[in-house]
């Protein structure tokens, strides 16, 4: 980097001074304090469902969330700051795995970066910390950082000073009494107890810091449903994303005399979905039949649902939902004196009338 003389004095541009010193401590601090190259998601290795060990390549779907949180990552970086994000997933997207990645390529490119990864339950939370683990056994000798297990669950870089911690929902206190830059909070929908949870990890993060939830949908009413409604409402600090099914590339089957459905031929006019994409649909509801939808959805209404426990038809559940008439503005009863606290989200859609029975009903369910 060339620095420039300001006027006919010899001191350095500060500008350019600054952008030097943050690319020189960007790019050195690897091992033994030796320079070296920047981690990329390139040389990060997972394992196929065929077990093979491969060089991580994101597929189509993932490209697009990279694209959007982090746009110079195929330069290598990964410079997420201040990112709040909720994402509603179908299964098989890879997701847990993206995020962990890019996490861990933030965490070791960046000196003093503290990252937490919370699981719903202690089968996922090991799977999720072999995926890092196996991240870093097959790092290039020239860019692993030296290593140091404080638990089985944890990684130690003594010489950045960062660390990358895996824990389970439920099993401690996370966040409190201490500064966390990322927070990957996976499957949420499932987690126990997660309000507590997450009210001390979002005190804990900084502005300039990064919180990711990602979850499959688990019915109505739990923290996971909650939140991404709020997003979508504009009421949270987070962003919503949803990946409808189709968007992956993958999701394809061979269409030879393929005849559709009534059913297809809405989902043809409502999605733009061609006949390879319905085959391929088919094929899935073979087997998972009217989980279909929850475990690839089209919407994000439809997978919150057709998942978790309702007690009610699901079909007439969406009949419903799309013959709702719109919220009307009025002023809401008198609730708040009748039951002594406040309702600051009750909904309206017709205004109570005077001298007629009303019957309120409640989902008691989980």
């Amino acid at each position: 980097m060339a620095f420039r003389s300001q006027g006919s004095g010899s001191g350095l541009k500060l500008d350019d001074f600054d952008e030097f010193v943050r690319r020189i401590a960007n790019e050195s601090l690897r091992g033994d304090g030796k320079i070296g190259s920047r981690v990329t998601l390139h040389d990060l290795k997972i394992r196929t469902k065929d077990r093979r060990i491969v060089t991580f390549e994101p597929n189509a779907i993932q490209i697009l969330y990279l694209d959007e949180v982090c746009p110079r990552w195929r330069e290598g970086y990964y410079d997420l700051a201040g990112v709040r994000d909720i994402l509603l997933k179908a299964r098989q997207f890879g997701f847990s795995t993206l995020i962990l990645a890019i996490l861990f390529c933030q965490t070791v490119n960046d000196p003093n970066t503290q990252t937490i990864v919370i699981a719903h339950d202690t089968e996922s939370t090991e799977r999720l910390f072999q995926i890092v683990k196996r991240f870093y056994n097959y790092l290039p000798a020239h860019k692993k950082p030296r290593a140091q297990y404080a638990n089985r669950r944890e990684y130690l870089w003594p010489d950045l000073d960062s660390c990358f911690y895996v824990g389970t929902a439920g099993s401690g206190n996370f966040g409190r009494g201490g500064t966390i830059n990322n927070v990957h909070a996976s499957e949420v929908a499932f987690w126990p107890h997660g309000n507590d949870i997450i009210v001390g990890l979002l005190e804990s993060v900084p502005a300039d810091g990064n919180v990711i939830f990602e979850s499959t949908a688990n019915g109505l009413g739990n923290l996971f449903h909650r939140e991404y409604a709020a997003a979508k409402n504009g009421d949270s600090i987070f962003r919503p994303k949803f990946f409808p099914w189709f968007q992956h590339l993958e999701y394809r089957a061979e269409a030879i005399d393929f005849v559709r459905s009534a059913e297809e031929e809405k989902l043809v006019a409502k999605f733009g979905l061609d006949d390879e994409q319905l085959a391929w649909r088919r094929i899935k509801a073979i087997t998972l039949r009217e989980n279909l939808p929850q475990e690839y959805p089209a919407t994000d209404l439809e997978a919150f649902l057709t998942s978790g426990y309702p007690y009610f038809d699901r079909e007439k559940l969406f009949e419903q939902k799309a013959n709702t008439s719109a919220q009307i503005e009025c002023a809401a009863p008198d609730t708040s004196r009748l039951l002594k606290r406040e309702w600051e989200h009750i909904k309206v859609w017709k205004a109570p009338e005077p001298n007629r029975t009303y019957v309120i009903g409640a989902d008691t369910a989980e």
